[in-house]
This record gives structure tokens, C-alpha cells and sequence, in this order.
């Protein structure tokens, strides 16, 4: 078992039980009875069977689907050519350029070569957008946890 296999995952399947290939197999292997079953040793299972659970798992398993994501990479459901996620990619491409300019500049040019790339990064169309719609995602996986 991998050190975070507990955490929720997010898997894009067609099955409408979280976590399962559409043909009914989960994607965690440690998810499926009979590969705990083989396994575990014989003082873990006396462990879960104390609390009347399967595997280690069930301890962290949520009582909904649990469609938990870090805020980082919500901008992945976006479609790549969407204008949001364009506009994420210019803004990305920007930053590594004006971090590079900014930190090895000489110090009385920092708020100059600020506020180029601030000018710059406030012109890139799509922005406020994709604002709006990471804002979203994350709010709707949020709901699962309050």
C-alpha cells in the first residue's frame, strides 16, 4: 500500500461507484478484498476484524464520492483549448519568464520589471475567466467536505 493510497482519488470512469473501472474492478488495487485477503498478515487482520472493516482503507473511506482535488490541479478538467486554460498557459509561460528577469535583475529595477509583468499578466484575455470557473470546480469539490 502506498504511503497516501488512503486519500481520496478522483478517476474519471463511467461506472457510477467512485473509484471503479467500468468493468467493476476498483482502481486501487488495495481497494479489492481478495488482494487484502492475500496480503495482510494474520495480526492486521485480527486488527480489522476488531473493528469490523475489510482493509486499512475503510478507516479513511468518505460516506460520499469523494471528488477531492488540490486547487492546483483543478486546471486540468479544463479543455485544453478552452480560453481559460490558454489563458493559464500564456500567464504560466509569462511567470517563468519574468521570475528569471525579476531575480536576477539589480535591485532598483525590481518595481520596474514588476510592473512590466503585471501590465503584461493583466492583458492576457481569459483570466477573470478562468478565475471564475477554478473558483467553481473547487467550491463543487468543497461541498464534499464540510
Amino acid at each position: 500500500m502506498g504511503q497516501f493510497s488512503f486519500l481520496p482519488r478522483y478517476e474519471l470512469t463511467n461506472d457510477e461507484e467512485y473509484a471503479k473501472f467500468s468493468n467493476g474492478n476498483w482502481v486501487n488495487p488495495a481497494m479489492n478484498q481478495e488482494f487484502n485477503d492475500m496480503r495482510y498478515r494474520d495480526h492486521e487482520k485480527e486488527i480489522l476484524s476488531s473493528f469490523n472493516v475489510n482493509t486499512f482503507n475503510d478507516f479513511f473511506a468518505p460516506a460520499f464520492p469523494a471528488f477531492y482535488q488540490p486547487g492546483w490541479a483543478a486546471r486540468q478538467q479544463l479543455p485544453q483549448d478552452s480560453v481559460e486554460f490558454i489563458a493559464t498557459t500564456k500567464a504560466l509561460e509569462l511567470t517563468t519568464e519574468y521570475v528569471v528577469k525579476i531575480t536576477m535583475a539589480n535591485p532598483n529595477e525590481f518595481d520596474n520589471l514588476w510592473d512590466e509583468f503585471q501590465t503584461k499578466l493583466n492583458s492576457i484575455a481569459g483570466l477573470a475567466e478562468y478565475e471564475q470557473k477554478i473558483t467553481e470546480i473547487i467550491r463543487a469539490s468543497a461541498e464534499h467536505y464540510r
